[in-house]
């Protein structure tokens, strides 16, 4: 069904909530041969529309009936001749005031809903995909992700709904694409949704990839965790290249191969009142030892800033000039932050400006046996601590940075609680020309069983 320059249109179920608009699964086959849904093809376009509601019906895109072969379409249609992976429940493009209701988006080939716009489309005035209202809807096993944001979208809210068994990305994912001209995900609340997760792993992705940084992001009151009782790990949030976001009031509980909160590229990230529980319990593929992860993971980001035909590098080539994204103005206060597998730490702080780390409990449980043995050398995995914060890059020979900071500034650490680690608050100088300026750390309390507890600095 495609939804194409209308307007004030609303298409509602039967009241006995039976109405499903399903893709068929076996269409006809083109006239040479190949399948029908070798290019873009979703249940459901709403394009250059405004005011347009969906409500209380199934969407299904037959996912599972759908054939995997590689021999459905011309090789040259970029995935090896699968039928298109790019086949939504629902695609919204360059529309607005778009309310979904009350729906289920099931089994889509690609993303249960999609949101995107492009700004310079042919008859429409509408550049942005703005005032998307999606609530109390269920996506369930849709193969790629259950909502996925792309570029030039924003002012949406996300609540009230349920995610469960989303396929190869993220129950809800924000990866926009196409250049910095393109705006990231803006103004987007996310609140008082449940994800329940088939197989633990990365969950949510908030903010941008390659287009301007997201602004404005709201993740609140949303529950975190496994779908079967047997399994305790659930799934992990990403924030990459956002400014101005907030996470609160949320139960996480984390999944088995992620840092539970991870955030790079970040300015002015609040993390509050949050429950949050770390299962990450990894070991390395070529040496098989433990690779502890933390419960929250917040570092710089090393880009290579080098131009298309530049051959730099390793002596005897020139260096390479490189960029750090700094975390700036971090606010991680009034959570539970719950580490469960041995040796690893709760918090790990790497290069932030604008520290601010208050009134946290922060406990080990030492439940979980790490799932490989140690490196002899990682004293750091000998004695998991409860939060490390470091400063200084190293680059190597290679390169060089563009904009290296020689301090770090503005830290507040009071009021924690740090239970039950091998070490309570470790400040590591990785770097002897970068230095702290102004760090105030008190009030903070620090109890363990452990033999070799220490504060270090």
């Amino acid at each position: 069904m495609d939804i194409g320059k209308k307007t004030n249109l609303t298409i509602a179920g039967a009241a006995d909530g039976k109405s499903v608009l399903k893709l068929d699964p076996n269409p006809p086959r083109r006239s040479d041969g190949h399948h029908r849904y070798c290019g873009d093809t979703h249940v459901l376009s709403i394009r250059k529309s405004s005011h347009i509601t969906l409500r209380d019906f199934t969407i299904d895109g037959s996912d599972g009936e759908l054939p995997e072969d590689t021999n459905q379409c011309p090789p040259s249609n970029g995935l090896g001749g699968r039928i298109d992976e790019h086949m939504h429940g629902v695609q919204v493009e360059n529309s607005t005031d778009v309310s979904i209701d009350r729906m289920k988006i099931i089994k889509a080939h690609g993303d249960g809903l999609n949101l995107i716009a492009d700004r310079t489309p042919a008859n429409t005035n509408i550049l942005f995909t703005e005032r998307v209202s999606v609530t109390n809807t269920h996506f369930l096993a849709n193969d790629r992700s259950g909502i996925a944001f792309q570029r030039n979208v924003g002012h949406v809210q996300i609540r009230g709904n349920y995610f469960r068994n989303s396929g190869s990305d993220q129950d809800l994912d924000m990866e926009p694409t196409g250049g910095t001209e393109n705006r990231g995900p803006y103004e987007i609340d996310i609140d008082n949704n449940l994800f329940e997760r088939v197989r633990p792993g990365l969950t949510v992705t908030l903010g941008a990839s390659k287009t301007q940084p997201s602004e404005g992001l709201r993740f609140t009151y949303n529950t975190i965790r496994s779908a079967s009782p047997a399994i305790a790990e659930g799934g992990c949030i990403l924030v990459y290249k956002a400014n101005n976001i907030v996470i609160a009031n949320n139960t996480v509980i984390g999944g088995g191969r992620c840092a539970t909160l991870a955030a790079q590229r970040v300015t002015g990230l609040q993390v509050i009142n949050n429950r949050l529980e770390g299962y990450a319990n990894v070991a390395d593929e070529d040496t098989g030892e433990f690779r502890p992860k933390p419960v929250i993971d917040v570092s710089e980001d090393i880009a290579n800033r080098k131009a298309p035909d530049q051959d730099c590098g390793r002596p005897p080539k020139d260096p390479c000039p490189y960029i750090i994204h700094y975390p700036e103005q971090i606010t991680i206060a009034g959570n539970r932050i719950t580490q469960r597998v041995q040796n690893s730490p709760g918090i790990n702080l790497s290069n932030v400006d604008e520290l601010t780390l208050a009134n946290n409990i922060i406990l080990h449980t030492h439940g979980i046996a790490p799932a490989g043995p140690f490196n002899p050398d990682n004293a750091a995995a000998r004695q998991p601590t409860s939060i490390n914060l470091s400063f200084g890059v190293f680059l190597g020979d290679y390169g060089y940075f563009e904009n290296e900071r020689t301090r770090v500034k503005g830290w507040l650490i009071t009021g924690n609680a740090l239970s039950q680690f091998a070490d309570g608050i470790r400040i590591r100088q990785l770097k002897e020309s970068v230095n702290v300026n102004s760090a105030v750390v008190h009030s903070n309390k620090f109890n363990t069983a452990t033999r070799t507890s220490r504060r270090q600095a």
